[in-house]
């Protein structure tokens, strides 16, 4: 499956940046960064992109040689292992009960450079169209309805 890099892009600087709208510096371990990361979740899946993040987070973990920092955003110089260290937690933290992840398991994943837009007309989406409402999913999720 083709998996557009600034899809990726995107949802991660709900991390890289997010942190930094009321903060100067990271969090002094990787899981201050908790809030963010489910934050990028619900985004992810109120634009239906949940599954394909998890594919090219999977993707990006199987090839260390790739240099993540093209996907931090911008704001805060990140090192290479400090992304890498980001994407493991967020894909960790997301889908705690997944698959190791194995250069077989993604051998059929490619990432695309394309636009956004590109990338969600690929797929019929378009932006502001919203198939899950994500205040209903983190609503019914602190009600303890688990939906996924």
């Amino acid at each position: 499956m083709n998996i557009s890099e600034s899809m990726i892009r995107y949802y991660l600087r709900n991390i890289t940046m997010g942190w930094f709208d009321p903060l100067d510096e990271p969090p002094e371990h990787v899981t201050g960064y908790y809030e963010c990361v489910q934050e990028m979740k619900l985004h992810a899946l109120s634009h239906d992109d949940l599954e394909a993040l998890k594919l090219g987070f999977e993707w990006l973990l199987a090839n260390p040689e790739i240099d993540c920092t093209k996907f931090s955003g911008g704001r805060y110089p990140y090192e290479p292992e400090e992304v890498r260290e980001i994407i493991h937690y967020a894909w960790k933290t997301i889908w705690p009960d997944a698959a190791p992840i194995t250069a077989e398991s993604t051998k059929d994943t490619k990432l695309v450079s394309t636009t956004l837009d590109e990338w969600w007309e690929s797929r019929e989406h378009k932006p502001g169209q919203k198939k899950v409402d994500a205040k209903e999913l983190f609503n019914n999720k602190l009600r303890g309805n688990l939906l996924g």
